[in-house]
């Protein structure tokens, strides 16, 4: 049978080439749910920075506020990792996107995240928290330095990361580039109102959590799974490559704000086609 699986495939780089490895040798499909890959708004900005509308990215921001805020209780035990749990979702998107560069040669992996440093930190709001060792607010920064009289320039990507919004739930992204432009993915409201009035202007209230936010994209990313299955597609849009690569920035970022210190993606030699050999150098 064919496997369809939300994020992450597997807790760890090994566990997940296994996944792989199995399927590829039963002859089918693993389809990994990242869904800004199927949702509009994400993919209209992927778009763009294919088409270069933007020029060569130099900046990208994304925020993920979640809402409502998980039981302590979940924080505390199995689901207090922000890293592996929320950051994915943008790693993975930011990842696709760099390789859409005007400047990205394709098959040219380094250009991922290996010899790239990432750093994050985080914050525990709650005395428990901060006695569990969890953050429930963290900020990664990914950098790619623009070696090489080909490459493309030096960009920096920031991700913002909290557990509890008390407004709804927060999921906005912007590309900015050479050509002074942006394109952005905005927060979807409940209802496109608009109150004004002397105390100011009043919008509806953002949609309550991923279910609602993301409904379109869960529907469109189920009815690709069927289309490979069928046939009727080459394979998942997420690939080893990509599943693996997601999983591999999320632990440097989860190093790097436990252990206070930059973490760098290196890739050993004669590696060039296996994401699982990546290495990840700190200071310990």
């Amino acid at each position: 049978a064919h496997v369809a699986v939300e994020k992450p495939v597997a807790m760890t780089v090994g566990e997940i080439r296994a996944a792989y490895d199995v399927c590829r040798e039963h002859g089918v499909h693993l389809a990994c749910a990242f869904q800004r890959r199927a949702d509009a708004a994400y993919e209209a900005v992927s778009d763009a920075v294919a088409r270069g509308d933007v020029g060569d990215p130099l900046s990208i921001r994304a925020v993920f506020r979640d809402h409502p805020a998980p039981p302590a209780a979940f924080l505390e035990c199995a689901g207090g990792d922000p890293f592996h749990d929320l950051a994915t979702h943008d790693v993975d998107f930011i990842l696709d996107l760099v390789k859409k560069r005007r400047h990205y040669v394709a098959g040219d992996h380094d250009d991922d995240v290996a010899h790239h440093p990432d750093e994050a930190l985080g914050s525990s709001s709650t005395p428990a928290l901060r006695a569990a060792g969890v953050f429930d607010a963290a900020t990664v920064v990914l950098t790619w330095r623009g070696l090489g009289a080909h490459a493309a320039p030096p960009l920096c990507a920031v991700i913002e990361l909290a557990r509890g919004s008390a407004y709804g739930y927060d999921q906005r992204l912007e590309v900015f580039g050479s050509r002074g432009a942006a394109v952005s993915v905005e927060n979807a409201t409940d209802a496109t109102y608009r109150r004004m009035d002397a105390h100011g202007l009043h919008d509806g209230k953002l949609v309550h959590s991923f279910p609602q936010r993301f409904d379109a994209a869960f529907a469109t990313e189920l009815d690709h799974f069927v289309d490979c299955v069928r046939g009727h597609a080459a394979g998942p849009k997420v690939t080893s490559h990509d599943a693996v690569l997601a999983t591999t920035v999320a632990e440097a970022a989860r190093i790097s704000a436990h252990e206070g210190t930059l973490v760098k993606i290196r890739r050993p030699n004669n590696t060039r086609d296996d994401p699982s050999a990546l290495l990840l150098d700190y200071a310990r």
